[in-house]
């Protein structure tokens, strides 16, 4: 089953990146051998190509390790993330929930641009963490309604002023994560 979305009518962008694409491929091994293993109709892998738009591709794996609910990612950039499930979920609690990883990624990504704002500025930036928190909806799917961050940042005559002004560039213009 190949499931393929196109929409090239939203603007005429130069040729090279005229389509915008979504590839979703749910792949079912039937009863042929794999490495001397017999796959059932449980070994079930689904591949995404990311979604090109204006040159920027950002791409993953995630492959199902096979035991409870655990799960091994690989990033674009070749870095090996695992997450796990909590025990009443079938996990074993081994790594990360993947929506704890959602809210890594939004402290990391804003975090990133809160230190290179101030490094930018030239400000002396010795330290910088971000404590996030979030609820999410009572059902599924159960996104996250509401997202806080606090930040603590040290540097070396670094005023008040120009993090309020770098943590507000980074919610308003520059964070992909909290803009989504």
């Amino acid at each position: 089953c190949v499931a393929r979305w196109e929409n090239s009518a939203l603007y005429n962008p130069p040729r090279a990146i005229r389509r915008l694409s979504f590839y979703v491929q749910l792949l079912i091994d039937g009863p042929a051998t794999r490495r001397g293993t017999r796959a059932t109709p449980l070994d079930v892998a689904f591949r995404t190509r990311a979604a090109t738009l204006k040159g920027i591709t950002v791409e993953c794996s995630v492959k199902w390790t096979g035991d409870g609910m655990s799960f091994v990612a690989r990033t674009g950039s070749g870095h090996l993330v695992a997450m796990d499930g909590a025990p009443e979920g079938g996990g074993n609690n081994l790594a990360p929930r993947p929506m704890e990883m959602v809210l890594v990624g939004t402290g990391g990504c804003t975090a990133y641009d809160v230190v290179l704002i101030l490094k930018r500025g030239r400000h002396d930036v010795r330290g910088c963490e971000v404590e996030v928190s979030a609820e999410r909806a009572g059902s599924d799917p159960k996104v996250f309604t509401r997202i806080a961050m606090k930040f603590i940042v040290r540097g070396r005559n670094l005023g008040r002023e120009a993090v309020l002004r770098a943590v507000q560039l980074s919610h308003e213009k520059y964070c992909s994560a909290t803009a989504m």
